[in-house]
């Protein structure tokens, strides 16, 4: 991964929190950007935005259909990093919180973004129980943005890239299975 000059006065940071679904990244993405004073940017409300839609409505297709087919999907992360650009060459920080789960994806914000900003990725995860728990509650959850269930859970555990193709200075991998202020506090030991 390229790194800029630390000592460019106009170096900002982008943090990509990412991972697979009802891992705390959405949570924690959120969090942190109000902590850190952030513009925040969710795939999953942008991919519902794209074809008119409340985010808390529930969408029913399957993992690689409807809204969720590869296409809209690249348009879904084309328009975050878009949204995201025009933040960060405006001089501002930004959080990106999207599942990133392959290589090619992590390695496209690294191209876009390297030259102007210090890119975070931050890896959340947790136990498989806490995610089933935390499905459970989502599926009741009238304001939730995310469709996912635990078989599309089951599907991205075997497409899900190990993060090598990150630079370690600039991995986080951290377990959202704590109190938000554990977490925004580890978060900020490693970012400081």
């Amino acid at each position: 991964m390229l790194v800029p000059d630390r000592h460019e006065a106009e170096i900002v940071n982008l943090y990509v929190f990412f991972g697979k679904i009802a891992c705390g990244k959405s949570f924690l993405a959120e969090r942190w950007a109000t902590h850190a004073g952030c513009s925040y940017f969710n795939s999953d409300v942008i991919r519902k935005e794209l074809v008119g839609v409340k985010p808390n409505s529930r969408q029913a297709d399957a993992l690689n259909a409807g809204i969720y087919s590869p296409d809209h999907t690249r348009k879904t992360y084309d328009e975050l990093l878009r949204r995201a650009k025009n933040v960060v060459d405006g001089g501002q920080e930004c959080v990106v919180d999207a599942s990133f789960m392959a290589p090619e994806e992590r390695q496209l914000v690294v191209t876009l973004f390297s030259e102007k900003s210090y890119v975070w990725f931050i890896l959340c995860d947790c136990d498989e129980e806490v995610v089933k728990q935390r499905l459970d509650i989502r599926y009741f959850d009238e304001n939730t943005v995310s469709d996912g269930d635990w078989e599309i859970y089951k599907q991205q555990t075997k497409r899900f890239k190990t993060p090598d193709d990150i630079d370690p200075r600039y991995l986080i991998k951290i377990d959202t299975n704590k109190d938000i202020g554990l977490l925004i506090t580890e978060l900020e030991s490693y970012i400081n």
